[in-house]
């Protein structure tokens, strides 16, 4: 699989949100609230690295019984 599937909507909409959230933060900064805001800001990024590094068809598949694993992954089982 190349990067063509690397920001699909879903993603795109994540980022689009964590854009907004941004420019939130930045409003609030004259009050207390601004933490809050950015606390929030935080979670989605971190959201939206784990959704890239482990929502994928092909880049983490854990299977703790390796029959099963190999009967999917291997092309000689």
């Amino acid at each position: 699989m190349g990067y063509g599937g690397l920001l699909n909507y879903r993603r795109k909409t994540q980022l689009a949100i964590i854009v907004l959230l941004f420019f939130i933060t930045i409003a609030a900064f004259p009050s207390d609230t601004w933490i809050a805001w950015m606390v929030f800001n935080v979670f989605m990024v971190m959201m939206l690295l784990t959704d890239c590094m482990f929502m994928n068809e092909d880049d983490f598949n854990f299977d703790p019984d390796f029959k099963n694993w190999a009967r999917v992954n291997d092309p000689k089982y």
